[in-house]
């Protein structure tokens, strides 16, 4: 019998482009796995909201394993999302659900070398179940956040009191699925970080879990430096789709932003991401310093000339990848506690963290006016990156928790 490591990962959508988080933290587990000669079968959803043409996929994706794609809508159906109101599911999740994925997957899994099914989020482990009747094998979830952390911290902060009880539903529901799933369905947990893993243990102390961040490859980070940036600047860089992105950057602009620009006049603001928010979009009609970018082809050259980044999260879980890659460019960040959850940052060293309005804006206007404390607050972030989120490191720790999985 073939001892090498055969996982099946299910994705609940095509990591390419590497635009956001999201993909960028799959695509870079893919290509450590493959490189560690990890076989890999692939089965992702296809969404609409991140559609791709499988015909242009690279042959540098394509090879790292054997790949079957799935189109489906996952657009929100206001019907079907009123008639979620009276069900005990979550809809952030039966969205996901497809039969023609169903019914591959369970083709997939007539293959006896398959050591393991890796889920790659939580919305697609609405096929544990099919999984489950399948097969013997392992199901692992690989955890991007505490999925209904994000939604309890949104609902937390709503006025609106109509809202506030349909997100209070939905986070009801979703915690639900969570919970049962980490307590029923899987062998093991891959969280991004030490937080997520210590509540995912509360929640199934006997789970198997590994603390497995997204890794970084510094060779494919160009250094930066403040002699080539725009100056005064800052940025933002994030998809601007996603609710708690949509609310940190509208505190900033409307808490933050105002008090910048009476000190430094000349300051200026560049927001770029996949999708940005028409609220967001509304506040640069209104004031020509700020600039939106839509649909950047490649983010590490659209930072590299930028200044100062800012991470204004107030909810969210997980860890944030741009934070990781604008650290590796060295840059000087400027980030919320919740921004920075989940990275083992120095505040004042490696990055400057501020969570009130008065303190954030003060430490931009003090990385500004002091290029030596923002070059030093950048290169040491550059250097945190090299020891803590080695790639090749992280890979070879999942491949030897994996194999203690399989047994």
């Amino acid at each position: 019998m073939d001892n090498k490591l055969h996982l099946l990962i299910l994705l609940n959508r095509v990591p390419y482009p590497t635009r956001d988080g999201g993909a960028i933290a799959t695509m870079n587990m893919l290509k450590g796995l493959h490189q560690k000669g990890v076989q890999l079968t692939i089965l992702s959803l296809n969404t609409k909201k991140h559609y791709t043409e499988v015909s242009k996929l690279p042959s540098s994706l394509l090879e790292m394993g054997d790949w079957h794609f799935i189109d489906i809508n996952t657009s929100i159906n206001p019907l079907d999302a009123f008639l979620n109101l009276f069900s005990s599911k979550s809809y952030n999740v039966q969205r996901f659900f497809s039969i023609e994925y169903r019914n591959k997957l369970i083709d997939l899994l007539k293959n006896p070398s398959i050591k393991a099914v890796h889920l790659e989020g939580l919305h697609i482990g609405v096929y544990a179940d099919v999984i489950k009747k399948q097969t013997i094998v392992p199901i692992v979830l690989r955890a991007h956040n505490i999925e209904y952390k994000i939604w309890e911290r949104l609902t937390n902060q709503e006025l609106n009191p109509l809202k506030k009880w349909y997100l209070n539903h939905l986070t009801k529901t979703l915690k639900r699925f969570e919970v049962d799933i980490v307590q029923h369905q899987l062998k093991g947990i891959i969280a991004i970080s030490k937080v997520d893993e210590a509540i995912f243990n509360e929640i199934n102390p006997s789970i198997k879990t590994i603390c497995s961040p997204t890794g970084v490859d510094l060779n494919d980070y160009p250094t930066c430096s403040i002699k080539d940036q725009k100056s005064p600047n800052i940025y933002h860089l994030g998809s601007l789709d996603w609710m708690p992105n949509i609310e940190g950057v509208r505190w900033f602009l409307e808490e933050v932003y105002p008090n910048l620009k009476l000190k430094i006049p000349t300051i200026t603001f560049d927001i770029a991401g996949r999708v940005i928010d028409e609220s967001i979009l509304e506040y640069a009609k209104k004031d020509s310093s700020i600039t939106i970018h839509l649909n950047i082809d490649d983010a590490k050259k659209f930072s590299i000339n930028q200044g100062i980044c800012i991470v204004p999260l107030h909810s969210g879980s997980g860890m944030r990848i741009k934070i990781l890659e604008a650290m590796a460019m060295g840059k000087a960040i400027v980030s919320t506690t919740i921004g920075a959850e989940g990275i083992p940052i120095a505040n004042s060293q490696n990055i400057l963290i501020s969570d009130d309005a008065s303190s954030f804006a003060e430490a931009i206007i003090l990385l500004l006016k002091d290029e030596d404390k923002q070059a030093s607050i950048g290169s040491n972030a550059r250097q945190f990156i090299a020891k803590e989120f080695n790639n090749q490191s992280i890979m070879n720790e999942l491949v030897e928790w994996y194999e203690g999985i399989i047994g």
